[in-house]
């Protein structure tokens, strides 16, 4: 009993609202580290000229100040390939092709209609002579570039479509001419998917 009662005498001794109030102080203090850090983060990524960060359907997207990037995605089966690709600074198109017949095309929609009002077309059988009954395989992927502009009113697509034949190793980029005063009405538009290069992934032809 002796020794209960002392404890309860200590206790009633100890300083418990300066205990208190020192805990209080350290909880502030851990807070204002926290958004310190964040602060400091955010001013970080402001010098580097990223504003926003975004993550939208098709990843991370990063907003700059000037220039903004923007995510692509790709996916395909046995036949059938897709991907996406900036056309313009707030519009994207998106590429499919068909392995089948060798087609390769870009529709956009349009921004007043959410209609699709762009489509372009190419052939990569023909582009690449591939011969349909090799059964060829491709890969498309999508990458910006930025290209000079000239004096007419349409202008190159803000990226390439890259695709290539896993057989044979041959590949080409293709590109889009966009008109961006038509796309600001709404007005359909329609144009060939222009083959800008080729090239080969493999020097070693593949005997059957």
């Amino acid at each position: 009993m002796d020794d209960h009662r002392g404890w309860d005498a200590q206790r009633s001794r100890w300083p418990w609202p300066l205990v208190r109030k020192t805990r209080r102080r350290w909880g502030v203090l851990a807070v204002g580290v926290a958004l310190g850090a964040v602060g400091m983060m955010l001013a970080g990524l402001s010098l580097l000229g990223w504003n926003t960060l975004v993550h939208g359907p098709a990843g991370l997207v990063l907003s700059g100040w000037e220039t903004p990037l923007h995510a692509t995605a790709t996916d395909s089966s046995d036949t059938m390939a897709v991907a996406t690709g900036p056309v313009d600074e707030d519009v994207e198109g998106f590429y499919v092709l068909d392995f089948v017949t060798g087609d390769l095309q870009c529709t956009v929609l349009s921004q007043r209609t959410g209609k699709f009002a762009g489509l372009f077309k190419a052939n990569v059988l023909r582009d690449l002579n591939i011969e349909q009954s090799k059964k060829p395989r491709f890969l498309l992927v999508t990458g910006m570039v930025g290209f000079a502009r000239g004096p007419g009113a349409s202008r190159p697509a803000a990226s390439i479509a890259y695709v290539i034949d896993t057989n044979t190793g041959r590949f080409g980029a293709y590109g889009v001419q966009w008109r961006r005063d038509a796309a600001a009405i709404g007005r359909p538009q329609a144009g060939t998917l222009s083959l800008l290069d080729i090239g080969a992934a493999r020097s070693i032809p593949i005997r059957d």
